[in-house]
Parts: C-alpha cells; structure tokens; sequence
C-alpha cells in the first residue's frame, strides 16, 4: 500500500470516529426524555390546529360523507341530516369526543370544546370534568362557522 492510500483509510476511520462520537453525544444529552421545550413550542398552537383539524375532518354518515363543519351547520340550520338513527347534533358531538378521546386525552391533556350560537350550548365537552373555560390554559381556539340565523362558535382549550 502506499503513503497516499494509508492516510486515505486513516482519514476515513478519523471522520468515522467522528460521526460516532457526535452521535453518542446526541444520545446522551438530546434524548433525555425532557420535552419541556418543545411542549412549550407546540402548546400554543395545539388547540388552534387539533380544532381546524377536526372541523374539516369527514366523517361516514350511512351512504354518504359530511364534515364536522357541515354537522354542526345542520345541527344549528335544519336538523335534516340523520346518521344511524342520530340527528346532526348527537352524531357530530360522539364524533368530537371520539376525536378527542383518542387525540388530546390519550396524551394526557385536558381539555374542553364548546359550539354556540347566541345563548344556544348545543355542545359542550370536556376532559376531566374540572377542565373548563375558567380553567388554566394556554390560547384557546375559536373557529367562526356561518350559520343561516348568524355565527356559530366554535371553541376548544387545552388545560394545563
């Protein structure tokens, strides 16, 4: 083997002795399990987006598909939407708590969702009980739905 191949290998076994070290330095301090920074990034916008996304989630009603939106729309409209023998109302409000039971609460959040029109609470969840308005959290979403008789608020807060 000659000089030039011999510090050729020596240089490729210094930058795998590198890598390797960089890595173990990521186990040992990037992994130690305190997601306390990125909690604090994430949680501002989590109620913001989980809402948004459960607005715009379809769900399979008989033989056709609606939103969540269109639910609640009909919920406060028309009341003419019927799934499996539940009207718009019941069938969107065990679609959220389903969405929220297997989202916000299996993380160990609480929470709570409210849909209102003027004085009219047609639905209202929350998680545990105790998790309320009133509760301590962080920037509650609000998401204005068009309703005929004016503006259906939409609302979901994460309790700390």
């Amino acid at each position: 083997m000659s000089k030039k191949s011999q510090m050729e290998i020596l240089g490729l076994a210094v930058v795998i002795v590198l890598i390797l070290l960089g890595f173990l330095l990521y186990l040992r301090f990037g992994m130690n399990g305190n997601n306390a920074d990125f909690e604090e990034f994430a949680d501002p916008k989590m109620a913001a987006s989980t809402l948004n996304a459960m607005l715009k989630t379809t769900v399979s009603c008989d033989s056709k598909k609606y939103s969540i939106t269109e639910l609640l729309q009909d919920c406060y409209n028309w009341k003419m939407v019927y799934c499996g023998g539940q009207d718009s109302c019941t069938f969107a409000e065990n679609s959220l708590g389903i969405m929220l039971d297997t989202s916000l609460k299996q993380w160990g959040k609480g929470y709570w969702f409210l849909a209102t029109a003027g004085t009219v609470n047609e639905i209202t969840l929350h998680e545990p009980i105790s998790c309320t308005r009133l509760s301590r959290q962080r920037n509650p979403a609000l998401q204005p739905i068009p309703i005929m008789s004016g503006i259906l608020n939409v609302s979901l807060g994460i309790c700390d």
